[in-house]
């Protein structure tokens, strides 16, 4: 609890110190002047002791910055015109989104996620199936980098010439997985994102996992669910998504398989059954 409440010190600090760069050098990006009433709010509600830890926080914030900077990272923030306001809803709504490349909230987006281990049918269904769909389709591809599902459908998207948004549960300098900045180059030439809502020196944690896969289930209207335990982070991401008014499509496999039932039971409690691309297609136009 006390590294989350750290990394929520660490983010806020982030944010304040750069609403102030902004006041500074850039207003017109801001919805409005805060800075003075955030700051008197963290200290109200007893966030940050005094002043004098609220300038902790922002020195490590610069720090961080330094590194944003240096690596030609974006940044968009809670209080950036561009910020969607659907993430608003989010139970931990992201304070700041840190990424390489482009985010381009008015291309219609499609997220997909699924099991670590897909099986073979699944796998050679998403090669054919999804392949098709963006053939035809011009999709924006989201989902969290995973080796599995994830990673299939990120590479997807590339193969067919559509962006992809990458969300970690880390920060950029330190990404989980630890190769994922391989796929960095391509995802950055056709338009896409490596997106992170975590200081850029911050671990990979479990409770973050739950953070990212939030956003996830909130990029898109529409999420693709192949192959899901019921106890998963795919599973948990579908239900966000449910939450949240997300169009929930799941592929079906067998009941034998313990990586299907999850996509079963969602399928019992009223989600989208889809056999191949002119479903999707059919459901998310």
């Amino acid at each position: 609890m006390e590294n989350k409440i750290n990394s929520i010190y660490h983010l806020t600090a982030a944010l304040t110190w750069y609403i102030k760069a902004l006041i500074q050098y850039a207003p017109d990006r801001l919805r409005f002047d805060c800075i003075d009433a955030l700051e008197d709010f963290l200290l109200n509600e007893k966030l940050v002791k005094n002043r004098t830890e609220l300038k902790e926080f922002i020195l490590k914030a610069q720090k961080d910055l330094q590194w944003l900077y240096e690596h030609e990272v974006n940044i968009l923030t809670v209080f950036d015109s561009k910020y969607p306001e659907r993430f608003l809803f989010l139970k931990n709504p992201p304070f700041i989104l840190t990424y390489f490349g482009e985010i381009d909230f008015s291309h219609q987006c499609f997220s997909i996620v699924g099991s670590r281990n897909p099986s073979g049918a699944s796998s050679q269904w998403l090669d054919t199936e999804v392949s098709k769909l963006l053939s035809i389709k011009k999709l924006c591809v989201v989902s969290g980098g995973a080796r599995g599902v994830d990673q299939k459908a990120h590479a997807l998207a590339l193969r067919h010439q559509r962006p992809t948004y990458m969300l970690l549960p880390s920060g950029l300098a330190r990404p989980y997985p630890k190769n994922i900045m391989a796929w960095k180059s391509a995802i950055v030439e056709l338009n896409g994102a490596i997106i992170s809502q975590f200081s850029p020196f911050e671990d990979m944690r479990k409770h973050y996992f739950h953070m990212r896969n939030q956003i996830i289930a909130s990029f898109s209207p529409s999420i693709l669910i192949v192959d899901a335990k019921r106890r998963s982070g795919t599973m948990m991401t579908a239900n966000y998504a449910s939450s949240l008014g997300t169009e929930v499509l799941v592929v079906p496999n067998s009941p034998i398989f313990e990586a299907s039932l999850g996509g079963l039971d969602l399928l019992f409690a009223g989600a989208d059954l889809v056999r191949d691309h002119e479903d999707i297609l059919e459901l998310i136009n």
